[in-house]
């Protein structure tokens, strides 16, 4: 896949840098680690292939199942671990965030499964549907499209999945 007119888009005032775009693509080499120190955002994290561990916080530890999502809080320091060749899927997301008129992000906390409660951080498998989209939107983005607004559209578009 090539993005078409891409001198336009970089020439457009809505093209982002990288630091300030709602998602990233992090590639990770088998045995390397990548650590993030203090985020001011959370990220909801989609594992697209590989296998990896990520430490976060004291004494937090996840092994996130390939093909599964979850959410990483802000304000703890994040290191991920790449046990093979690994693609995630970063998606930043702020506190005033609506997934609809009707429903709040606050209100998903209804839906943690019971026995997560003893864990802090838990990962979801992904659906058919997110999939798909998952796997189009990293081509998208390794391509170099970096308009705001399709950012903005492709969150709106996973909040409602």
């Amino acid at each position: 896949m090539t993005l078409l007119y891409k001198v336009e888009h970089l020439s457009c005032i809505s093209y982002s840098a990288d630091a300030n775009r709602i998602f990233h693509v992090l590639t990770l080499v088998k045995g390397n680690t990548y650590t993030r120190r203090f985020p001011d955002s959370t990220f909801l994290v989609i594992l697209i292939s590989g296998n990896i561990k990520i430490s976060y916080g004291i004494n937090q530890y996840l092994e996130p199942e390939l093909e599964s999502m979850f959410l990483l809080p802000k304000n703890f320091s994040i290191t991920y671990t790449a046990n093979e060749d690994s693609v995630l899927l970063l998606c930043t997301l702020s506190t005033e965030l609506k997934l609809c008129s009707r429903y709040s992000i606050e209100q998903l906390a209804s839906h943690i499964p019971s026995d997560a409660a003893s864990s802090c951080v838990y990962s979801l498998p992904l659906d058919s549907r997110i999939r798909s989209y998952a796997d189009l939107l990293v081509k998208t983005l390794q391509e170099g499209l970096g308009c705001m607004h399709f950012h903005q559209l492709k969150r709106d578009e996973l909040l409602l999945y």
